[in-house]
C-alpha cells in the first residue's frame, strides 16, 4: 500500500507534467502561428516596409490590387533618389497573393536572387532590393499595426 507522502508526490508529478504539456502546446501554437482566426477582421494585413541605405523611411499598407513603383509622378509608390528609374516595377494581386514584376530588365533582387522581367510571388518576409533601397514584405495585425517578418 502506498504511503500518504507517496500519493502526494505522485499527485505533484501528475499536476506538474499536465501543466508542462499545456504550456508546451500553447507555446507551439504561438510560435507556429496556428492559432485559428475566426474573424476576417483579425486577419493580418500586408505592408511594404522600405529602407534606404539601411534606414527606414516609408511603410505602405497594401490595400489596393495594383501598385506602380518608381520615380515617375504617376507611380503609386513614389521613390526619389539618384539611380531610381522612372518605373522600377509593379506589385499586384494575383490569385490571392501579391506578385512583383520587374520592368525593363532593371537590376532587382528578391531575397538576394536576381530576377528577370517575369512576375514572382512575394510572401511576408521576402525582401526586394534595388539601388540603395530594400523593400520588405511584412505582415501586421490591424489592431496594433506592428510589423512581423516571417
Amino acid at each position: 500500500m502506498l504511503s500518504h507522502w507517496m500519493i502526494k508526490f505522485l499527485n505533484l508529478v501528475f499536476i506538474s507534467s499536465l501543466g508542462t504539456v499545456t504550456l508546451w502546446l500553447l507555446y507551439g501554437s504561438i510560435v507556429s502561428e496556428r492559432v485559428r482566426r475566426s474573424s476576417t477582421k483579425k486577419r493580418a494585413e500586408l505592408f511594404l516596409k522600405m529602407r534606404r541605405d539601411g534606414a527606414p523611411f516609408l511603410t505602405v499598407k497594401l490595400e489596393k490590387s495594383h501598385y506602380l513603383i518608381g520615380r515617375e509622378p504617376g507611380c503609386d509608390i513614389l521613390l526619389k533618389g539618384i539611380g531610381v528609374p522612372m518605373r522600377v516595377g509593379e506589385i499586384f494581386l494575383c490569385d490571392g497573393n501579391y506578385a512583383f514584376r520587374n520592368f525593363a530588365g532593371y537590376s532587382v533582387k528578391i531575397n538576394g536572387m536576381p530576377m528577370g522581367e517575369e512576375a514572382r510571388k512575394v510572401m511576408p518576409g521576402d525582401e526586394i532590393t534595388f539601388c540603395n533601397l530594400a523593400v520588405t514584405v511584412g505582415e501586421g495585425s490591424g489592431a496594433d499595426g506592428r510589423l512581423r517578418a516571417h
